[in-house]
């Protein structure tokens, strides 16, 4: 990604998230994956996010899905970006674009007490 793109406060938040519930499932669903591959990158107006590990899926982990992917898929699609997760040959794939211009129907303050936080500008 460019060091110098300009990513909006509410675009970083969810960026953040969708990393960490990515590596949220991979130790709850992959418990055998031995590697995890990440790429964030900013371009033609959005940002990437893309997440693949080498836990080979269909044997299952003996838990459940939860609501994490669902949920998050929704959240990404209220700020006008999409979210896929798929199996792929031996592992599995979570793979997000996010746009960089602030979404028409998103307000520009979060709600959220971490986005908030995010957004403030830093003191002293």
């Amino acid at each position: 990604m460019d060091p110098g793109a300009a990513v909006p406060a509410e675009v970083g938040a969810l960026a953040y998230r969708i990393v960490i519930e990515g590596l949220t499932n991979v130790r709850r669903h992959a418990p055998g994956a031995t590697r995890v591959d990440l790429a964030v990158t900013a371009e033609a107006g959005a940002l990437a996010i893309t997440m693949t590990n080498d836990g080979v899926t269909g044997t299952g982990s003996g838990r459940r899905g939860g609501t994490g992917v669902p949920a998050l898929a929704a959240l990404v699609r209220a700020q006008g970006g999409e979210l896929v997760a798929r199996a792929v040959p031996d592992g599995w794939s979570l793979a997000a674009r996010l746009p960089l211009a602030q979404s028409p129907g998103c307000p520009p303050a979060s709600s959220s007490p971490t986005t908030r936080k995010a957004s403030e500008a830093p003191s002293g």
